[in-house]
């Protein structure tokens, strides 16, 4: 009888709920815990760009924040309208260390 190598589960859910649950983890101003949501975020790339696009309009300040530096990061042309929106309506520059 020949061993198996056991294959890797995949995560639970689609890309919106991948989202969901980084975001859940960004809760206050710890910059370290929202850098590494927006790592991971940017991991999961351009799939990630319509859920982020929603958090930023609809999500706390830490969430909105963390979403929009996302969308930065992945750099997809896409987000450009909600990012412009979103520096417009919460003045981004008074409220987030953009260093992070």
């Amino acid at each position: 009888m020949a061993l198996q190598t056991p294959v890797p589960a995949k995560k639970p859910g689609g890309v919106s709920e991948r989202v969901d649950e980084i975001l859940g983890s960004v809760v206050n101003e710890d910059a370290l815990l929202r850098r590494g949501a927006v790592t991971r975020l940017a991991e999961i790339g351009p799939d990630a760009v319509p859920r982020l696009q929603e958090k930023i309009r609809s999500g706390s300040a830490h969430v909105a924040r963390t979403a929009a530096i996302a969308l930065g990061e992945i750099g997809d042309p896409t987000a450009g309208a909600a990012l412009s929106k979103f520096l417009r309506d919460r003045k981004l520059g008074d409220q987030v260390d953009v260093g992070v």
